[in-house]
């Protein structure tokens, strides 16, 4: 009885995780249409922490990195979003 307690557990617990990273992915895309790019990064941010292998979470995160470090005007903040974007590219 414990052990197929511990398999619906486990399964609720997935589902419910399943659907935090759908409603933030709606979340991220919906910031992104609005132009607020480093509003929707922290929401691929957070799915990444829910589910760090995320393939949609990792390309956009890579892309709004680059985008965003596009737009820096100082060479170093370029280079730490360009190195980050490479991050999340490699992953």
């Amino acid at each position: 009885m414990k052990f197929l307690f511990s398999i619906f557990f486990c399964f609720v617990v997935v589902a419910g995780q399943s659907q935090d990273i759908n409603l933030l992915l709606k979340q991220a895309d919906n910031l992104e249409k609005q132009q607020k790019e480093a509003d929707a990064l922290d929401k691929y941010k957070q799915i990444l922490v829910l589910e760090p292998n995320q393939i949609k979470a990792l390309v956009k995160a890579a892309e709004l990195n680059a985008s965003l470090g596009n737009r820096q005007t100082d060479k170093g903040g370029k280079r730490l979003y360009y190195e980050t974007a490479l991050s999340f590219a490699n992953r």
